[in-house]
């Protein structure tokens, strides 16, 4: 294992920003993300556990208009209780 590899890798397990990792190892942000990102496996976890869920239909809950009383209909006019 080549210990630039090893130097690149870490640094991004320890969260540091990946335009400074590039400028450090002397390459670009390109690179470190074509060859060594990887969304790591507690951050999936974790985005994954606090994002809204999407496929679950949400229950609508019936509202209820205050100060309106509810109209009794037959079948020539409506009135109001």
């Amino acid at each position: 294992m080549c210990i630039r590899h090893l130097w690149i890798t870490s640094a991004l397990d320890s969260g540091y920003e990946m335009s400074v990792i590039a400028y450090m190892a002397g390459t670009s942000v390109e690179m470190i993300q074509k060859n060594y990102y990887e969304p790591h496996a507690a951050e999936r976890e974790k985005m994954a556990r606090d994002m809204p869920q999407i496929s679950e239909p949400k229950v609508r809950q019936e509202r209820k208009v205050v100060g309106i009383k509810e109209a009794k209909c037959c079948k020539t006019r409506c009135k109001k209780i």
